[in-house]
């Protein structure tokens, strides 16, 4: 059974989002990839949720190849009051989930 929604509730709120037809669907042959120094912690974490749920044992690994991929775009940098970048674009298409963010914040979101 597929759920839809008229708009997906996300958060934190969204800039923008463009919605299509299709579906990306978890196997057990799905793969979570990361680039990025802190990336890896993140998809560690992303695979500590998804594997209880899904009863999968998904694969963490590094680089560009998985199904869904984790890409931080630079270092982690906090400014002058301590926060850092959090903004990300997420991209899901049949065949892969894309998460770039500047900051591993970001990828966390």
């Amino acid at each position: 059974r597929v759920l839809t929604m008229a708009e997906p509730a996300l958060i934190p709120q969204v800039e923008s989002l463009r919605t299509s037809s299709g579906t990306f669907s978890l196997t057990p042959a799905t793969t979570i990839s990361y680039v990025g120094e802190q990336a890896a912690d993140v998809a560690e974490l992303l695979g500590s949720y998804l594997r209880p749920a899904t009863g999968f044992d998904l694969r963490v690994t590094d680089g560009k190849s998985g199904d869904i991929r984790l890409v931080q775009a630079k270092p982690d940098e906090v400014d002058d009051a301590g926060f850092m970048d959090e903004a990300y674009h997420l991209r899901v298409d049949k065949d892969v989930v894309l998460l770039k963010a500047d900051s591993s914040g970001g990828l966390a979101r």
